[in-house]
């Protein structure tokens, strides 16, 4: 008894998995009918390996531009920081109390 109902179970698996590759057979097909591949290209263009290599370039670009803002920012802020120093109104006061401290005395 028990070997007839595995028998039976595994016998539903294999008509459930052969279905379901149909389902997907017949998916294929109908998306193969309503986006239709694109045409070969013509005999002048390189080989296929042309279309392979020009993928991976693609993403590069996009991180650059982010990198160069990046670089762009910095020596910015680098170079406003030693503008400042000259700048910085901290040593004019100090002079300046000096200077205060000298003429009462």
């Amino acid at each position: 008894m028990q070997k007839t109902v595995e028998l039976e179970e595994q016998a539903r698996r294999d008509a459930e998995a052969e279905r379901l590759r149909q389902e997907e057979e017949e998916r294929l097909e109908r998306e193969k009918l309503a986006n239709p591949p694109p045409p070969p290209p013509p005999p002048s263009e390189p080989p296929v390996q042309t279309e392979t290599e020009t993928p991976p370039p693609a993403p590069e670009p996009s991180p650059s531009p982010e990198q160069t803002e990046e670089s762009s920012s910095s020596p910015t802020t680098e170079h406003n920081e030693p503008l400042e120093e000259p700048l910085d109104p901290s040593e004019s006061p100090e002079d300046k109390d000096e200077d205060h401290e000298e003429h009462p005395g």
